[in-house]
C-alpha cells in the first residue's frame, strides 16, 4: 500500500503531504476540543444538577420537619385534654381546631395504645371513607413501631388504608404523665412534593425524581410508577442516595431508556433521595455543537492550506517535469543532444539539480566511446579465459576419474585384505583354543601360557583389522544400522562380561550403575556394544589400580526417550589441547602414548561415527591427572530412512561379519588381551 502511495506523481505527493500535515493538527485540535467540551459539560452537570438536587432537598426536609412538628403540637394539645377526660368527642374537637395547620395531611387519625381509632379527619368525602375505621390502623407497622419505641416514626411511601393512594405516614406518640396513651397518625399528601419536582429539570427530556429511604418512588415524571410505588433500589444512583451520598454519576434509566447523567443527594435525617437526571445524548449534542463550530473554522484553514499547497506544487513540479521530459527525449536519441537550462525563477535546488544532470549527461556521452573500446577488449579476454577454463575442466575431469578409480581400488584392496587376514586369524584363534584344551588335559601349563599370548596377539591383530575395515566403510558411506528391539540390560551385561578381563589386566574395578530401568532399546546392538566396549577398553587401558564406572539411564517419555551412557575413569586424563585431537583417525595425543599403550588411534573415531549412525552424539570432559568422562546420548527408539534393498543386503552382510568376528573373540573371554579402544584418549 505504501509503495503505491510513494509511486504517485510528486505533485500529488506534495499536495497529499500538505493536506496530511494540515489535517493532523486539526484532528489533534478536535480531540482536545472534544475533551475540553466534555469537561465543561461535566463541570456544569456537577455544578447545576447536583446543586438543584441539593436545593430541592432543603424544602423537602423542611416540609417533613414542619409536618412532624405540627403533629407534635397536636399531640401536646391532646395530652392537655387528657386531664379532663379523653373522649372521642374531645379528640375530634382538637383535630377540627387544628385542621388548618394539618392541611398538608390527607388523613389524620388518633389511635389509642390498644389500636382502636378514637377520631379521624380527612380531606376526602365521607362516602369515600371505609365504613369501619375502628381497627383500621391496629396492625399498621407505623403504629406498632411508635407504640413499641414511643417516638416519632416516618414511614416510607405506601398505600393509604383510607384512600388506597400512595402516601407517607407520620406517627407521633401522645403522652400523659409520662405514659403513652395513644398515637396520632398523619397521611402526608404527596402533591406538594410532586409540584416541587415538576419545576426542576434540565434539557428536553431531563427531569427530577424523589425516592424514599427504601428506594421506592415518591415523586416521578412517570405517574404510573408513583401509583404502583415502583421500587427503584436496584439502580446504582438510588443505592448511592440510600447510602447518604451526594454527587454526580451516569446510569441507565429504564424510564427514558437511555444513559443519563445526574446530580443526586439525600435528604438529611430522613434518608430520602433526590436526583436530577438528563439524557447523556443531550449533553453530547451540546458538546458536538461546540466541536463542530470549532472544526468549521479549522476546515476553512485547511481549505486555504490546500490552495496554498497547489500553488507551491505547481511552482516546484513544473521545472521538474520539464527536466524529466527533456531527459526522456535525450535517452530516446541515445544521448544525442543537450538538456535545457531551467529558468532562474525555479527553486534553487531544482536549478542545481539541472546543472548536475547536464554535467552527468556530458560525462555519459564521453564515457560511451570509451565503453565501446573497452567492450571489444573485454570480449577478447573473455574468449581467452573461457578457453583456459575449458582446458582446466578437462584436466580436472581426468584427475577426478583417477581419484575415483583409486578409491575403488582402495575399497577392493581393503575388502580383499580384510578377508585374507581375518580368515586365517580366526583359524589361528580356533586352533590355539583346541591345542590349549588338549595341552590342559595333558598337563603342560607352561605351554598353555605361551598359547594364551599367541591367542591374545591374534585377537589384537583381528581387532585392528576390524577397526581399519569399519573406518573404510564409514568413509565410503556404506556403514548402516541394522535395527532391532533389545533389552538394554542384557546388552550391557554382555559388554561387562567381555570387558572384565580388560579391567583385571590393569587391576581396575568396573562398576555398572543404573539410574532407572532402561527397558527395551530399538537400535543396532552390535554397534552399541562396540561403542560401549571401546569406551570401557579405552578407560581400562589408561587407568592403573583405579575405578571405571558405566552409568546407564533412560530420560524423557514416549517416543522422544534418550538413552544416556556415561563412562568415568580415574586415569591419567587429558588437557584441552589433547581433547582437540581426540577423534582424529590414526592419531593419538602424542607419539609417546602409542609406544607405551599401543593402538592405531581408531577406536574413538569409530565410536563417534557409530553414535552418528545411531542418531546420537558423544562428548568428553577430562582433567589431567584426575580422569576422563565420556557421555553418549542415543535415541531410545531409532527410526532410519528407507534405503535401497542392495544397501540393506550389504549392511546386513557386514553386520553378520562383524558379529561373527566378535563372537569368535568371545570363545574364552577370561584370557582376552586385545585392544578395541586403541584411540587417542590417554584416559
Amino acid at each position: 500500500m505504501f509503495s503505491k502511495i510513494f509511486s504517485l506523481p510528486i505533485s500529488r505527493l506534495l499536495v497529499l503531504s500538505m493536506v496530511v500535515v494540515s489535517f493532523i493538527p486539526l484532528l489533534v485540535l478536535a480531540s482536545v476540543l472534544y475533551e475540553a467540551a466534555w469537561q465543561n459539560a461535566w463541570r456544569e452537570i456537577n455544578e447545576k444538577h447536583r446543586l438543584l438536587a441539593m436545593n430541592l432537598a432543603g424544602p423537602v426536609q423542611n416540609l417533613l420537619s414542619d409536618k412532624q412538628r405540627m403533629l407534635g403540637l397536636v399531640s401536646n394539645n391532646l395530652a392537655d385534654i387528657a386531664e379532663h377526660g379523653f373522649s372521642n368527642r374531645q379528640i375530634a374537637g382538637v383535630l377540627r381546631n387544628a385542621k388548618t395547620q394539618l392541611n398538608e395531611f390527607d388523613v389524620v387519625t388518633v389511635v389509642d395504645h390498644n389500636g382502636h381509632t378514637r377520631a379521624l379527619i380527612s380531606s376526602y368525602r365521607e362516602d369515600k371513607l371505609p365504613s369501619d375505621v375502628s381497627l383500621l390502623f391496629a396492625d399498621s407497622d407505623v403504629f406498632l413501631e411508635v407504640n413499641k419505641h414511643q417516638k416519632a416514626i416516618l414511614s416510607g411511601v405506601r398505600r393509604s388504608r383510607v384512600s388506597d393512594r400512595p402516601t407517607v405516614l407520620i406517627g407521633m406518640p401522645i403522652f400523659f404523665n409520662d405514659r403513652m396513651i395513644g398515637v396520632i397518625l398523619g397521611e402526608l399528601s404527596l402533591n406538594a412534593i410532586e409540584a416541587w419536582r415538576r419545576n426542576i429539570h434540565f434539557g428536553k427530556n431531563g427531569h427530577s425524581a424523589i425516592v424514599d429511604q427504601t428506594g421506592k418512588a415518591i415523586a416521578h415524571p412517570n405517574p404510573n410508577w408513583v401509583q404502583e410505588i415502583r421500587d427503584l433500589s436496584g439502580l446504582d444512583i438510588v443505592k448511592k442516595m440510600m447510602a447518604g451520598e451526594t454527587g454526580v454519576t451516569e446510569f441507565y434509566s429504564p424510564f427514558v431508556k437511555e444513559n443519563m447523567v445526574a446530580g443526586y443527594t439525600s435528604v438529611e435525617n430522613y434518608g430520602w433521595g433526590i436526583m436530577v437526571p438528563q439524557p447523556k445524548s443531550e449533553v453530547e449534542e451540546q458538546v458536538m455543537s461546540i466541536l463542530l463550530y470549532q472544526l468549521g473554522w479549522g476546515g476553512i484553514g485547511l481549505a486555504f492550506a490546500i490552495l496554498a499547497a497547489l500553488v507551491m506544487v505547481k511552482r516546484i513540479t513544473s521545472p521538474i517535469n520539464e527536466l524529466a521530459e527533456s531527459a526522456k527525449n535525450l535517452i530516446g536519441n541515445e544521448y544525442t543532444g543537450e538538456l535545457p537550462i531551467i529558468h532562474s525563477n525555479a527553486p534553487r535546488e531544482i536549478t542545481e539539480l539541472s546543472f548536475a544532470i547536464i554535467d552527468l549527461v556530458s560525462g555519459l556521452q564521453n564515457s560511451r566511446d570509451e565503453y565501446h573500446d573497452l567492450n571489444l577488449n573485454l570480449k577478447q579476454r573473455i574468449a581467452e579465459a573461457t578457453a583456459e577454463v575449458q582446458a582446466s575442466n578437462r584436466r580436472l575431469q581426468k584427475v577426478a576419474k583417477k581419484a575415483e578409480q583409486a578409491s575403488s581400488e582402495k575399497s577392493h584392496f581393503l575388502s580383499s585384505m580384510s578377508h585374507e587376514l581375518r580368515t586365517p586369524l580366526n583359524a589361528v584363534i580356533g586352533y590355539v583354543e583346541m591345542v590349549r584344551e588338549e595341552l590342559r588335559e595333558a598337563g603342560y601349563p607352561q605351554v598353555i601360557a605361551d598359547l594364551r599370548r599367541v591367542e591374545s596377539s591374534a585377537r589384537h591383530l583381528l581387532s585392528l583389522v576390524n577397526d581399519v575395515l569399519d573406518l573404510s566403510k564409514i568413509e565410503a558411506g556404506k556403514m548402516e544400522a541394522v535395527l532391532g528391539s533389545w533389552v538394554l540390560k542384557d546388552l550391557i551385561k554382555e559388554v561387562e562380561y567381555t570387558a572384565e578381563p580388560l579391567m583385571q589386566s590393569n587391576n581396575n574395578l568396573l562398576h555398572i550403575l543404573y539410574e532407572n530401568d532402561p527397558g527395551l532399546f530399538v537400535t543396532d546392538a552390535m554397534k552399541l556394544k562396540q561403542i560401549v566396549l571401546n569406551l570401557l577398553s579405552n578407560a581400562a587401558k589408561f587407568t592403573q589400580d583405579g575405578q571405571v564406572s558405566l552409568e546407564v539411564a533412560r530420560r524423557g517419555s514416549g517416543s522422544d526417550d534418550v538413552i544416556s551412557l556415561i563412562v568415568r575413569d580415574t586415569g591419567i586424563g587429558m588437557s584441552h589441547e589433547q581433547i582437540a585431537h581426540l577423534f582424529k583417525p590414526f592419531s593419538q595425543v602424542n607419539s609417546g602414548f602409542n609406544q607405551q599403550y599401543g593402538g592405531t588411534g581408531l577406536g574413538l573415531t569409530i565410536c563417534r561415527h557409530f553414535c552418528h549412525i545411531l542418531g546420537g552424539e558423544i562428548e568428553v570432559e577430562s582433567v589431567p591427572g584426575k580422569g576422563t568422562v565420556f557421555s553418549v546420548s542415543l535415541p531410545a527408539n531409532l527410526e532410519l530412512p528407507e534405503t535401497h534393498n542392495n544397501s540393506e543386503t550389504e549392511t546386513s552382510k557386514e553386520s553378520v561379519s562383524i558379529e561373527d568376528n566378535i563372537k569368535a573373540s568371545d570363545i574364552n573371554p577370561h584370557v582376552i588381551d586385545f585392544d578395541l579402544g586403541d584411540d587417542l584418549d590417554p584416559s
